[in-house]
């Protein structure tokens, strides 16, 4: 209601305008509107559309895409991942529907599709579709120098590509046992293993001694009950 002047000096209520009313008589839902609004705009800006489908890959040039998955707190599209590779260095794996960077541009002969990696003296070199993708040195490249070994059909399997790998001997361990891979024992020290070869040791600590199954544990020799 607001007031108004008569002719005859005396005032007069007069009832305010819708709109008048709507503003100031109901601030509070108008604000909730206003708000929710606001929030639906924002969350709407927020929104990501995909830049690709889920597993498309290719060379853009000497850049390798792939398509990824990429996960916020509230939201979840996909988008190109980009890798410089260097010229002529892209290339396509069919295989696994992905493009990856090479050493070198040319493919190498002894990366055939049924190899993950070979020996180059003790440099361990591995592939991927025909090309050398990352290559070390076994002698140099750890914290005890080791030799390259290749790995065997047996050693493989049937399903798997032929492979090489870095270990502390040339030849298989008789304490991994028959191409084992799992950790074994000597002493008081774990024996790391892998497709039979031994790969690396970890000692146990003081008052502990290993057990069968390649866990450090208390030496149950020094543990007595009471009567």
């Amino acid at each position: 209601m607001r007031r108004s002047v008569e002719s005859n000096g005396k005032y007069r209520l007069k009832p305010a305008l819708n709109a008048e009313r709507t503003m100031t008589g109901m601030p509070g839902r108008w604000l909730c509107v206003v708000l929710a609004a606001l929030t639906i705009t924002l969350l709407g800006a927020c929104e990501r559309d995909d830049q690709c489908r889920g597993g498309n890959f290719r060379c853009d040039g000497d850049v390798a895409m792939n398509c990824v998955n990429y996960a916020t707190k509230h939201d979840e599209y996909f988008v190109w991942h980009s890798t410089p590779c260097g010229a002529g260095k892209c290339q396509l794996d069919g295989a696994t529907s992905g493009a990856f960077c090479a050493l070198e541009a040319a493919p190498e002969p002894r990366c055939d599709r049924q190899r993950w990696g070979f020996c180059d003296g003790t440099t361990l070199v591995s592939c991927r579709a025909g090309y050398v993708v990352a290559s070390r040195d076994c002698a140099t490249s750890g914290a005890e120098p080791k030799v390259c070994v290749p790995l065997t059909r047996h050693e493989v399997g049937d399903e798997q590509p032929l492979n090489a790998m870095c270990a502390s001997q040339p030849e298989p361990s008789s304490t991994c046992g028959d191409n084992g891979s799992s950790d074994s024992c000597d002493g008081s020290e774990i024996v790391l293993c892998q497709h039979g070869y031994e790969v690396g040791r970890i000692p146990c600590a003081e008052g502990s001694s290993c057990d069968r199954s390649g866990i450090c544990s208390k030496d149950s020799a020094r543990l007595t009950l009471a009567p």
